[in-house]
């Protein structure tokens, strides 16, 4: 018999079924049915084996086409990190400069206040000195003429 199929001895099977009162040809026939339906429907052992050695196999196949897609992410993920650590670098380093540019405009324009409030601070005490000597001019003169 082949290594894949079932062993069944179909000779005493039909010397049994002659036993118990069937004809010759009924105990072969019914030995040769049995023997059909018993290699086209049951699986043997080493079918099982073959079987299970193939499904590992694929498992093994699988397992490893997983371990080469999730190594393929990671170098992907490292990749995409790196560029996303060089772009907020850049927007740090472009930040900073324009705090800088703006602390510098901040610093001019506090300088020109301060220039234009001294020079207001000027011309108020100018306008105000000339109010004062006008009103002193005018109460010696009221004063002489009383």
């Amino acid at each position: 018999m082949a290594e894949n199929m079932i062993v069944f001895d179909s000779l005493s099977y039909a010397n049994k079924l002659e036993e118990v009162g069937f004809t010759r040809e009924q105990a072969e026939v019914q030995a040769t049915i049995l023997t059909d339906y018993m290699d086209s429907t049951l699986v043997s052992k080493k079918d099982m084996i073959n079987s299970t050695n193939d499904l590992k196999r694929d498992i093994e196949g699988v397992r490893a086409e997983l371990k080469r897609d999730i190594e393929e992410l990671r170098t992907e993920l490292k990749r995409d990190i790196a560029e996303t650590h060089v772009k907020i670098e850049a927007c740090r380093t472009e930040l900073k400069r324009d705090i800088a540019e703006t602390h510098v405009k901040i610093e001019a324009l506090r300088m020109e206040m301060n220039l234009k409030i001294d020079q207001l601070g000027d011309r108020m005490t100018i306008k105000l000195g000339s109010i004062m000597v006008v009103g002193i001019a005018a109460m010696v003169a009221i004063q002489k003429l009383l």
